[in-house]
């Protein structure tokens, strides 16, 4: 959690939902930004005769859409439950600054600095469930989704799941829930393992 804080720059997370009788569609975005620097300087054992510094820059950006088909296989006072089936798009894409600065005796000084990017893409089927819970015939609920997905062959795989609390209202809701999600993308030139968890604040408003 301290890491997502210190080091997240833009984030956004929507998701749409519509209905006709047991049939449905939805569709989930989630964006985000990570980024981080350091860098370190070596200084050789006698004093003047020169040094070596190191320093990067990345960013990470991470897409994922899903858009799926639902069905209502449960709808009670006290449950409620949908099926889902369709497909996620993923993409990530690592952005690398590294600049390396010689510095010799007698003030020479040679620089060098690369700009390496490297995306990363797939889209998979996903099946899963989503739904939620009555708590003792009160507002409150349980909400509560998961899913998972896999690629052609062995290269990829998806998948997401979340549990909370949350209080209906007229217009809407209110939810806490804790969310994680991940994902394996392999590639010739690269693989992205990637995993993010933690708690979710979110207001859901009925048309």
């Amino acid at each position: 959690m301290n890491q997502n804080l210190n080091n997240t720059g833009s984030v956004g997370m929507f998701t749409l939902e519509a209905h006709k009788g047991n049939w449905g569609l939805m569709g989930d975005l989630v964006y985000w930004q990570f980024s981080g620097s350091g860098g370190a300087t070596y200084y050789t054992r006698r004093p003047g005769d020169g040094s070596l510094y190191g320093g990067y820059n990345a960013q990470q950006t991470q897409t994922m859409l899903t858009m799926a088909g639902t069905y209502t296989v449960l709808s009670t006072p006290s449950v409620y439950l949908d099926g889902l089936l369709g497909a996620r798009y993923i993409s990530s894409t690592t952005t690398l600054t590294s600049n390396f600065i010689v510095d010799s005796a007698g003030g020479r000084t040679a620089t060098a600095t690369n700009y390496p990017s490297y995306t990363n893409q797939t889209t998979d089927p996903v099946i899963g469930f989503k739904g939620r819970a009555r708590i003792m015939d009160s507002s409150w609920f349980i909400p509560y989704y998961a899913d998972a997905g896999k690629g052609p062959g062995s290269n990829n795989g998806t998948w997401q799941a979340l549990i909370g609390v949350g209080d209906a209202f007229s217009w809407g809701d209110i939810t806490l829930a804790y969310r994680a999600m991940g994902f394996h993308l392999k590639a010739t030139n690269g693989n992205t393992n990637y995993t993010n968890a933690g708690p979710q604040l979110s207001a859901t408003i009925n048309f």
